[in-house]
């Protein structure tokens, strides 16, 4: 599978520590001493937490914040950044605020999941 958030990761890992990534799970470094532990809440609670950031994030000023940063960059790229894609479309009248919102809503989830997959 073509996933390049792995491969990327990957790369950057030996850069860093000129190591395959296999070695990152399995080596005893410095932080072998501690347990991962994960926390899970119910998909219906995970839903509407994340549905309460989105609207607290939007009352918080996110839309202007953005307005704002692509009238001072306005050739910056920032497709990958979840939020700002959306309220760009917003904001050139592309999608309705609901559209926004659930835009934004489904590439966290989907971002969330991969995180998940990863570990």
């Amino acid at each position: 599978k073509n996933d390049h958030y792995r491969i990327k990761r990957a790369i950057l890992f030996f850069l860093a520590t000129n190591q395959p990534y296999s070695e990152q799970k399995s080596s005893e470094g410095e932080y072998s001493q501690y347990t991962i532990v994960e926390t899970v809440l119910e998909k219906k609670d995970h839903l509407y937490f994340l549905e309460k950031r989105i609207d607290s994030m939007i009352q918080d000023g996110m839309i202007e914040e953005v307005a704002d940063f692509l009238k001072k960059y306005p050739g910056a790229v920032l497709e990958n950044t979840i939020g700002v894609k959306e309220v760009s479309m917003y904001l050139k009248k592309e999608c309705s605020l609901t559209e926004m919102k659930e835009m934004i809503f489904i590439r966290t989830r989907q971002l969330a999941k991969r995180q998940k997959k990863s570990f």
